[in-house]
């Protein structure tokens, strides 16, 4: 369990390297900017993981999407302020 645990670990943190280089090379690719913001806040980076999120909500032009990343962005925000 504790192999599997780290592993998963790793793979997040591979993922956020990824993820923080797409930003990098393209800031208006909006699902690199929330998924970003989902990979931070699951490791407690609340406040890096919340402006990524409001920064796709203005990305976003499909109203699925906007209502997902808003849906996201009030779970970060409640998971942050501890609610």
């Amino acid at each position: 369990l504790r192999n599997t645990v780290n592993q998963k670990k790793s793979e997040l943190q591979k993922s956020i390297a990824y993820l923080e280089k797409a930003v990098e090379l393209n800031p208006d690719f909006a699902s690199a900017n929330e998924n970003l913001g989902i990979a931070y806040a699951s490791v407690g980076r609340f406040s890096e993981a919340i402006p990524l999120l409001q920064r796709a909500l203005k990305l976003y032009t499909e109203e699925k999407d906007i209502a997902r990343t808003r849906d996201n962005l009030s779970k970060m925000q409640a998971a942050a302020s501890g609610k």
